[in-house]
């Protein structure tokens, strides 16, 4: 064995030939054995997997040879391709069309020997014409069997095979005696799966549509400055600092930051929202969002894979090709389901030649053939990736990015939904919020205020100086100002000093003083000398949405809380504003993971909601990490789900979403197991023909990859 070395990579492998959830545990298996290679993920949907391995032990390249040994087609996984372009619909319509031209007349053959006045098919032309589906459109069928027998393993293809030629070889020995002949019976069989195959392949294409769209926004060009002219590039050539132009109409082709122009800005391919968002110098773009009607003049920040939209694919991509933990049960029981059912299949010819019809050859090997038709482990293999492939596409489109198939199903479990305040229940930003005059000339102390705040870098004088700015007022220039760290901002007027600060012991006990800080605000009294001029409050307003978020959390039976690093009053004023009662202050942010330990191990599961730095320890420690729009990048990083949008209501879809898709899954899981649970023994039976058989297994997978794509109609994205 190689000498193993720190240093993990990751591939993804597109792969050719899947057809059932067996396929996807064979090679699992396979890879899995390989030294070096420490995990494997394989989406029979996707027709991809990702293999995590360690360059000291195993190669890429010797991972592909195992893939193709045991029958499959591999090769490295293109960037920047829809995951849905694996899927050949064409090729399948092909195969399905060629069967059904050359089956057609045997089934018209099959009413001649129905009824006497049908004409019937010489046997010579039978036999020529299930030659040709049997060797022709079904010689898939064949190659995946002998590949899959050569791994050492069974799948559908092996199913398929056994029954269809049993049914070819019966009517071959017939042929030259005068016996039955069912040479329709194997050609519509091999007919109706691949009409399955088709439907399944076009309805496949769909559940990846959400990433396909995400793909095509990713812009082609850009218009550059480089030695003083304006040339266009590839976007993907743009360099970190450049400037680039953005024509009105056109794609924004890289994060970057406005300095110059103003225009409206349509994001809603990543955020879901309708309305433009208003960019103007020092705001940030982002790639691939439509420019309004203005020009803008933009310095790159974020290029290629750095950027946002790759960013988000990325995560989408990772999330579709994982594997909720619900998928893996299933993925073990289809490992087993193939040889199960050639062993139910063996055990029914036997019953119905010893028991049930003593001697009956021909009806022994037809209850053999409807047993090995009906069964379909693709239905199984499929029930839970369509979900999560289409689920993870829905919650991209609305800005909601899970970052795994296991968090979109945990998020469904949650028990209660914890939010930081600062920039998450609140706005982020101080400002003033109400204003008492104690004069006539409200206008002349806001001017003052202004001129006061003028010579501090304090949060609080900038929102002052904000305030006086949206009120069209330009600050009085004072003299001798000064700031008083932890007492105000001192200057004079006209031989006069004035003070903006908290309020003296005696101020403290005005009754508007009492109220503004009892709601929970920051209340500064600007003063002369004794003489109170004015009271204002500053407060960070809570989002104009968190309340209705919080009512609707507790709607769907989540309890909630709030845990801060601010003063006790202002956290609890917050909270009530926003409908929550469990509420903790004066938290840091180890004692904020602590807390969510503590309820985790009274059982709860449990999400918290945050965008800063000193809410990375919670959101790690979380069931699920939410970090919302506009957060820092370790507060992403350190999160399960990311929300776009700057909306908390996105918590609430979030929730919404995963509870559809768990719904769903079970859906499909429940029709899986019960069409073969029922299916089987009616087959065994006797109470199903093999064509009967054969055209309802078509339909299973069909099925489940349908009920799947009801999650574009969800409601839970209102």
């Amino acid at each position: 064995m190689a000498m193993a070395s720190e240093v993990q990579q990751t591939i993804r492998i597109q792969i050719e030939g899947m057809h059932c959830a067996a396929c996807v545990a064979r090679i699992e298996k396979a890879v899995g054995k390989l030294d070096g290679v420490t995990s494997v993920a394989v989406n029979l949907l996707q027709q991809e997997g990702e293999v995590r391995y360690d360059p000291g032990c195993v190669t890429p390249a010797e991972i592909m040879a195992r893939i193709e040994r045991i029958g499959f087609g591999a090769r490295e996984h293109v960037p920047d391709t829809p995951a849905d372009a694996a899927i050949d619909a064409p090729a399948e319509r092909r195969m399905f069309l060629t069967a059904l031209v050359l089956s057609l007349p045997l089934m018209i053959g099959m009413l001649g020997h129905m009824t006497r006045w049908w004409p019937m098919l010489p046997a010579w032309a039978e036999w020529v014409l299930a030659t040709a589906v049997q060797f022709g459109p079904g010689a898939v069928f064949y190659r995946g069997a002998w590949g899959a027998l050569k791994g050492g393993a069974m799948t559908m293809d092996t199913l398929v095979v056994l029954g269809t030629t049993t049914a070819y070889l019966f009517s071959v020995v017939h042929v030259g005696t005068g016996g039955a002949l069912y040479f329709e019976t194997s050609a519509w069989l091999i007919t109706f799966v691949l009409l399955g195959r088709y439907l399944e392949a076009r309805a496949k294409a769909r559940t990846g549509s959400a990433l396909a769209a995400l793909l095509r926004w990713r812009p082609k060009t850009a218009h550059v400055e480089r030695d003083g002219h304006w040339v266009e590039v590839a976007a993907s050539a743009v360099q970190r600092g450049e400037t680039i132009l953005v024509r009105a109409g056109s794609q924004i082709p890289v994060d970057g930051e406005v300095i110059s122009g103003r225009s409206e800005v349509d994001e809603s391919m990543l955020t879901g929202e309708s309305m433009p968002v208003d960019k103007t110098v020092g705001d940030t773009v982002i790639g691939g969002t439509l420019n309004g009607s203005g020009a803008l003049t933009v310095r790159a920040t974020q290029v290629g894979e750095a950027g946002t939209l790759a960013r988000i694919v990325q995560v989408v991509e990772a999330a579709q090709l994982s594997k909720a933990p619900i998928q893996r049960v299933a993925d073990k029981v289809a490992g087993i389901f193939v040889p199960t059912v050639i062993g139910v299949a063996v055990l029914t010819a036997g019953v119905w030649y010893v028991l049930l019809a003593p001697g009956e050859v021909e009806t022994a090997i037809w209850r053999a053939v409807a047993v090995l038709v009906i069964a379909c482990p693709c239905a199984l293999g499929l029930a839970v990736p369509t979900s999560v492939m289409v689920a993870s596409g829905v919650g991209a489109r609305h800005g909601i990015l899970f970052k795994s198939a296991a968090h979109l199903e945990r998020a469904g479990q949650l028990d209660r939904i914890v939010f930081d305040k600062t920039g998450t229940l609140t706005q982020g930003e101080l400002t003033v919020t109400r204003w008492w005059s104690a004069t006539d000339r409200p206008r002349e102390e806001v001017a003052l205020a202004a001129g006061l705040e003028s010579v501090s870098a304090h949060p609080l004088a900038a929102a002052v100086r904000a305030y006086a700015a949206a009120a069209d007022v330009r600050p009085t220039a004072v003299t001798a100002g000064r700031d008083a760290v932890g007492d105000g901002v001192y200057g004079q007027l006209a031989g006069r000093m004035y003070r903006l600060g908290r309020p003296t012991d005696t101020q403290a006990e005005m009754p508007v003083v009492r109220e503004w800080q009892d709601a929970g605000d920051t209340v500064m009294v600007l003063s002369e000398g004794e003489r109170t001029v004015a009271v204002l409050a500053v407060a960070d307003t809570l989002r104009p949405e968190a309340a209705e978020a919080v009512r609707m959390l507790h709607a769907e039976g989540v309890r909630t809380a709030l845990l801060s690093g601010d003063h006790r009053r202002t956290a609890e004023a917050v909270a009530a504003a926003a409908g929550i009662e469990d509420v903790r202050a004066r938290m840091r942010p180890e004692e904020k993971a602590a807390y969510l330990a503590a309820r985790q191990a009274d059982g709860e599961c449990i999400a918290m909601v945050g965008d800063g730095v000193n809410d990375a320890p919670a959101l790690a420690t979380a069931d699920i990490g939410i970090a919302i729009g506009g957060g820092t990048d370790v507060a992403v990083e350190s999160a399960d789900v990311v929300l776009l949008q700057p909306d908390l209501r996105g918590v609430v879809r979030m929730l919404r979403l995963s509870r559809a898709t768990r719904r769903n899954i079970r859906q499909n899981l429940f029709w899986a197991m019960i069409y073969n649970a029922v299916g089987i023994p009616l087959a065994a039976a006797g109470l199903l023909s093999p064509l009967l058989a054969g055209a309802a297994m078509a339909c299973s997978s069909v099925s489940v990859v349908a009920n799947a794509l009801r999650l574009y109609r969800t409601d839970s994205m209102r």
